[in-house]
């Protein structure tokens, strides 16, 4: 263990810390974008889709949590969160390919 301060300032040493920020930077106007195409795609979902989601990814319920609130199974709350997660997938890459900007 000795010896990862001292890769870590080599790396830094070579430019890494600059090249990482260089990244970042050429990388965000692309996610910004994704996200506010997930934002409309959340929108898109019906009033139950978009409830788990927010349950499960904004609220941080567990899944026996959000099986008891909504009468469900828990395989059907793992079935619904995948699709959901699948179509959620699909419409920010439908948007990206038309070109719609939702900014």
């Amino acid at each position: 263990m000795g010896g990862q301060p001292a890769r870590w300032q080599s790396l830094l040493e070579r430019g890494l810390a600059e090249e990482l920020v260089n990244r970042r930077d050429q990388l965000r106007p692309q996610f910004e974008n994704r996200l506010s195409h997930l934002d409309q795609c959340l929108e898109k979902l019906p009033s139950e889709q978009r409830g788990i989601v927010e349950a499960y990814y904004f609220r941080r319920q567990s899944i026996d949590a959000i099986a008891a609130e909504t009468r469900r199974s828990v395989e059907s709350v793992y079935k619904t969160l995948q699709r959901i997660r699948l179509m959620l997938r699909q419409c920010i890459e439908q948007a990206e390919q038309t070109g719609e900007s939702f900014a």
